[in-house]
């Protein structure tokens, strides 16, 4: 692949295009990968541990894009794309942990101090996306993007270290699979939605 210059994305001419137009795309990219796993012929029962562990790291992949590509970026519009998509994906993500994973341990959660954090850093992740997009001007985007990501890179990893194997200590396996089985629903939704 070639990284061309002014680009989000190597070897795509992406000028021109409205964000109608990529949303669409990265849709129905997230649809082919949804089906690739509904229609395997082995069926693997993942734990909700896991399946957001994995949302994790397609995160780190995308953040690393991002940081490289965001200095570089000299059209605003660009930065604010970047930074529009980053907080839809990761409000989607926030919106099933809570649902799932949080909701099902509050009390507990909340007596070990974890869950005000956890809500203050994903308002605080938001904001920095948000602000990125109404930004004046592309070096407060890009910098308000970058602290986003340094934000959303310390919370993810709390979250492994902390929060997952609190859960995973806490609940059976049965639990954790049915958890995950709804998880994948979930996703399934997300994707008819979009």
């Amino acid at each position: 692949m070639r990284q061309k210059k002014g680009r989000i994305f190597p070897d795509r001419v992406w000028h021109g295009s409205s964000e109608t137009n990529l949303l669409k795309q990265a849709t129905d990219a997230a649809r082919r990968v949804h089906l690739c796993f509904s229609r395997g012929a082995v069926t693997y029962t993942m734990k909700l541990t896991e399946a957001l562990t994995t949302e994790h790291a397609i995160f780190r992949i995308m953040f690393d894009h991002m940081e490289r590509v965001v200095p570089e970026l000299k059209a605003i519009s660009e930065i604010k794309l970047l930074a529009r998509m980053a907080e839809k994906i990761l409000c989607g993500h926030s919106e099933v942990e809570q649902n799932l994973a949080y909701t099902t341990l509050d009390h507990m959660l909340h007596e070990k101090g974890c869950l005000g954090r956890l809500s203050t850093e994903h308002q605080e992740l938001y904001a920095c996306f948000h602000q990125a997009q109404k930004a004046p001007d592309a070096a407060e985007s890009r910098r308000l993007v970058l602290s986003a990501i340094v934000i959303a890179r310390e919370h993810l990893n709390y979250e492994e270290q902390v929060i997952f194997p609190l859960i995973d200590q806490t609940l059976q396996k049965e639990s954790l699979e049915e958890l995950g089985a709804a998880w994948k629903q979930q996703q399934a939704v997300l994707v008819a939605e979009t």
